[in-house]
């Protein structure tokens, strides 16, 4: 669903739908892990992985 509003402001941005739905999911269960990924451990290879993906994604 698309809201039909725009933010100009300083901090937070509207996210795309696709963004928001990957969220919503991964707050359930992340990847069959049986955990949301609220829950995984910082010290986890799950959580390493995420980290070590997110750093490739986006470094300069």
């Amino acid at each position: 669903m698309r809201r039909g509003v725009y933010n100009f402001y300083g901090g937070m941005a509207i996210y795309p739908p696709r963004v928001i739905e990957e969220a919503r999911r991964d707050l359930l269960e992340y990847e069959n892990t049986g955990l949301s990924i609220l829950e995984i451990s910082h010290r986890s290879q799950t959580f390493r992985e995420i980290v070590d993906q997110t750093e490739k994604t986006y470094a300069n």
